[in-house]
Parts: C-alpha cells; sequence; structure tokens
C-alpha cells in the first residue's frame, strides 16, 4: 500500500500525506495543535467559554498516549489536587499533578470497554485545580472529535488477496480523540461486503493487533481496514478485468456519533487474479475515489 492516498472529495482536492505506519505512529498531540485550534484554555472563566491559550496558567501541555489525556501543569500547580468536570457535570476523573513533572493521566478511553462509561462526553470539560490552602482555580478544554473520509484507494498489499480490500484514509479534525468502530458497504460488487455495522463500539476492523491502533488522534489520519472485502468480483463467465465502472456506498461508526457515509465511485482495470474455490476474482488494478460532495 502506499504512503498517500488522493482525496477525491472536491474538484481541486489535494494529496493528503499519510503516516508511515500506525504501529509507528508517535501518538502524541502538542497544546498547539489541540487546544490552539479552538482557544480552548479558559483561566477561571465562569462563561463556560474557551479564551485564547497564551492566558492559561494552570496547565502548560497537554498531550494524548493511548487511552490516556496527558496534562502536564506548569511549576505554580505542580503537587495539586485536580477534579476532571466533563460536559455533563459529572466528575470524569479525581488525581494529583506529579510534585516534580506536573504530570496528570486522565483515561478517556476504554476502547474494549463496554457501556457509555468507554467514551468520554465530547464537548468542554473542566480542569479544577485545588491548590492547599489556596482557592480553587478552573481552565476548560474543548474536546470534540471531528472525523471524516478524506481519500480511498485498493490496498495494494496481501496479494492477491488484499486487492479485494480499499484501505480508507480517516482524518480527525477536531480537539479530542476517538476511535473507528466498525466499516461496512451498501452496492459493493461483492454483495458479502454489503452488511450491517457492528451494534457495539469495539472496534471489528481487519489487520489491527491491539484495540488502541483504532484510536485516531487529533489532527491526525489513520488508514483503516473494513473486516468487508468490496472489490471482490463473481461472475459465471471468463474473469474480466476491462474497464467497467461501478459505485459504492461506504459507511463506518465511531463511539458517540452518527455512522459516516460516503459515496465511492470505481472502475475495474488491471489483471484478474482467482482467490478462491468458488468463482471469485480481482482485478489488480481498480481505481476507486470518493465521489465529489461524496459524504452523504
Amino acid at each position: 500500500m502506499t504512503n498517500e492516498i488522493t482525496d477525491s472529495t472536491t474538484p481541486n482536492s489535494q494529496s493528503t500525506a499519510v503516516k508511515p505506519s500506525r504501529r509507528q505512529f508517535l501518538r502524541t498531540a502538542a497544546i498547539g495543535a489541540v487546544l490552539g485550534l479552538a482557544g480552548c484554555l479558559s483561566a477561571g472563566s465562569e462563561t463556560g467559554e474557551a479564551t485564547p491559550t497564551a492566558e492559561r496558567e494552570a496547565i502548560e501541555d497537554i498531550s494524548f498516549e493511548g487511552e490516556h489525556l496527558v496534562l502536564t501543569a506548569t511549576e505554580e500547580f505542580r503537587g495539586t489536587e485536580l477534579h476532571v468536570v466533563d460536559p455533563t457535570e459529572t466528575v470524569w476523573a479525581k488525581t494529583e499533578t506529579e510534585p516534580t513533572t506536573g504530570k496528570a493521566r486522565i483515561r478517556l478511553l476504554d476502547v474494549d470497554g463496554v457501556g457509555e462509561d468507554n467514551h468520554y462526553s465530547p464537548g468542554m470539560f473542566r480542569f479544577v485545580f485545588e491548590p492547599r490552602g489556596e482557592d480553587p482555580h478552573t481552565e476548560r478544554v474543548d474536546l470534540v472529535p471531528d472525523i471524516s473520509v478524506v481519500g480511498v484507494e485498493q490496498f495494494q498489499e496481501e496479494i492477491p488477496l488484499g486487492f479485494g480490500r480499499i484501505a480508507i484514509e480517516f482524518q480527525n479534525s477536531g480537539t479530542g480523540p476517538t476511535w473507528v468502530s466498525d466499516i461496512t458497504y451498501e452496492e459493493a460488487p461483492n454483495y458479502a461486503a454489503n452488511d450491517d455495522l457492528s451494534e457495539n463500539t469495539y472496534p471489528a476492523l481487519y489487520g489491527i493487533e491491539d484495540v488502541t491502533e483504532a484510536i485516531i488522534y487529533p489532527e491526525s489520519t489513520e488508514i483503516f481496514l473494513s473486516r468487508r472485502v468490496p472489490l471482490r468480483f463473481l461472475t459465471e463467465s471468463d474473469h474480466d478485468c476491462s474497464p467497467s465502472e461501478f459505485s459504492m456506498t461506504l459507511i463506518a461508526s465511531t463511539p458517540n456519533a452518527n455512522p459516516l457515509r460516503y459515496r465511492i465511485e470505481g472502475s475495474k482495470g488491471g489483471k484478474p487474479e482467482s482467490v478462491s474455490l468458488i468463482d471469485a476474482y480481482v482485478c489488480s488494478d481498480v481505481q476507486v475515489k470518493l465521489a465529489h460532495n461524496g459524504s452523504q
């Protein structure tokens, strides 16, 4: 599989560089990229609105590692009790900032967990610092994922079986992490790929070795594969990869959000390869792209 997928969502779109490997991706996001995007910090504000990050007093840095948000407090607020209150006004976590480094780890995700508590409620979080003998100090962080599909291409690994899969590039342009749960299709050439989405949030993706690989962090992109094989062609005649067009709908699910739906246009090409005992085959050069205004 190549390391670049062409974004075909708009006539003037440009290709998006993709990180070489999900397993090699450094799963952190700097405070400037994550919080600065929405001006997400507020020092002691009671309005619930974010203020510029330059005005923060307690939070020096925020990054994301695995299922956790890692906060680094400024020197004045190190060794301080910290309460994290979610948008529903529920105390999501109680912890302390480490006296030397100022770090505190707050678990936001439980990817292989069940129930409503496996994913934080997106929205404005309040970080309430309680220095001993002093008044509490509150700063606000907006944690809202925004997932979209920005590119698709035929999978080019695990040949020839891999030719039947589509590599899908997801982007998180929001301020909070989330994960992709499942991917399926409608009207795919292979009718067996036209399946319902899984009803739970456990990642049902092809090729991931750990469930946390399904996480997409703010301001990053990841490539995922469905368990379904949409580009496997069935025929009663000779295997034929001569150019012919088709279309289908890609459907993907993430926790706490409606399913994503994108229209895909494709065309056969290349050489046919048999892939099973039944009369099924794949083509070595299938061109697929997101239809213009493909989001449904």
